[in-house]
């Protein structure tokens, strides 16, 4: 009988652990304060990766993402700023409003970054298409230094991206990423 009753409690405590885990957020889906992983509501006009608080730097990037010379970032879009697969910084697209701009009425997305080293990380840069539901790897990127204002409304910083015209991209993985899959390819020849 006491062996039941360990078992009984052993599960019981198996159950609740598992009913208290906090799933995985995506780095464009809102997150919870404290918490790495997603971001949250900074204040009216911004947002930041879930765990900002942790940070003692920051940064900006005010960008336009460009497919060729088209001008591309919708509602429910993200940039995201990654020191290696961290989110360190995110942004979601926002109209520029100055008149003498030449991507004036277009959207921007102003990613302001966090960091707690100054010179040494390299920061790499998602897009988050929500239209396709997937993300694309920029190949842009920049190193991070405290206080740092890349770009500006009036001369953004251009990330690049190619959106497949044919369909959104190869995603063989089955991972929402595109191209990021090394392809092997094995040739076999006949020597008959």
């Amino acid at each position: 009988m006491k062996t039941i009753n360990n078992i009984t409690k052993v599960l019981f405590v198996c159950i609740f652990s598992m009913s208290s885990l906090v799933l995985a957020t995506e780095w464009y889906e809102e997150g919870t304060l404290g918490v790495e992983g997603g971001w949250v509501n900074v204040n009216d006009s911004g947002i930041s990766p879930a765990h900002y608080g942790q940070f003692q730097n920051t940064g900006s990037v005010t960008s336009v993402l460009l497919d060729g010379d088209t001008v591309v970032g919708d509602e429910g879009d993200f940039v995201g700023a990654f020191s290696d697969t961290e989110l360190r910084g995110i942004a979601f697209p926002t109209q520029i409003p100055v008149p003498t701009s030449p991507y004036f009425g277009e959207n921007a997305f102003m990613v302001y970054m966090y960091s707690n080293d100054s010179g040494t990380e390299t920061y790499t840069f998602k897009f988050y298409d929500s239209s396709s539901g997937l993300t694309y790897d920029l190949p842009e990127s920049v190193v991070f230094v405290a206080d740092m204002t890349e770009g500006t409304l009036m001369s953004p910083y251009a990330f690049t991206v190619t959106l497949d015209a044919a369909g959104p991209c190869d995603d063989d993985d089955a991972d929402g990423v595109c191209d990021d899959e090394i392809k092997l390819v094995r040739e076999e020849y006949d020597f008959s």
